[in-house]
């Protein structure tokens, strides 16, 4: 009797350990790390926007925009959705002897883990 006990524990300690070591995380690899190259895409995108805006091409400018981004233009009431933010820049673009350029001057990355 004693050693059924002691084959049963032995044979429940087995299953046990072997249910723990296919049930824990998998080891990966890192992922690679992209930082320069998102960064190099971000200032590259930026500066095609500048150039649209500097161009006064209001299609392209827009183009930049999610279809449920907001614009917060100077001293003005926020801008929301693109066929706003289109009026918006139309109307901006309008204006007698403006020009419109910019350039980043810092990128600020974030990282997140799910």
């Amino acid at each position: 009797m004693r050693r059924n006990r002691w084959v049963a524990f032995l044979v429940f300690s087995f299953g046990l350990a072997m249910l723990t070591l296919t049930c824990r995380e998998k080891e990966t690899a890192p992922a690679p790390d992209t930082r320069a190259e998102d960064e190099r895409a971000l200032r590259d995108s930026d500066a095609q926007w500048s150039k649209a805006a500097g161009a006064k091409d209001v299609e392209r400018f827009v183009s930049f925009f999610a279809d449920d981004s907001s614009e917060l233009p100077p001293n003005g009431p926020m801008v929301t959705g693109k066929e706003a933010i289109r009026k918006w820049a139309s109307e901006l673009v309008a204006q007698p002897g403006i020009a419109l350029s910019w350039q980043p001057t810092k990128s600020v990355g974030c990282n997140i883990s799910c």
